[in-house]
């Protein structure tokens, strides 16, 4: 039986860098990391995904994903980057008193 061969070129995105949403601060991607060092990824409730690149920028994000979270409606099942709605109000309140 004979081979039928056929040439392809496949394109493929890769991360190049990442850029806060919060500050647009910008940072190369690395390889072998998910995310640099010191970034992190916010997620409110499963469905908004946010990179902040410091202390203050996760602090705009954890205002933001609880703000998201009440306007929806979603108060009793809501998940604010891992945290409960009423933890993650705490959590807010705590860190703008430093």
């Amino acid at each position: 039986m004979a081979e039928i061969c056929k040439s392809e070129s496949i394109e493929r995105e890769i991360v190049a860098g990442f850029k806060c949403d919060y500050c647009a601060k910008e940072c190369k991607a690395d390889l072998y990391e998910d995310l640099p060092s010191g970034w992190h990824l916010f997620e409110t409730d499963g469905f908004d995904y946010d990179h902040v690149c410091s202390i203050d920028c996760y602090i705009l994000a954890l205002r933001k994903g609880i703000e998201c979270v009440k306007v929806l409606n979603n108060e009793a099942y809501a998940n604010v980057d891992g945290f409960n709605l009423a933890f993650a109000q705490r959590l807010f309140y705590c860190l703008n008193k430093l």
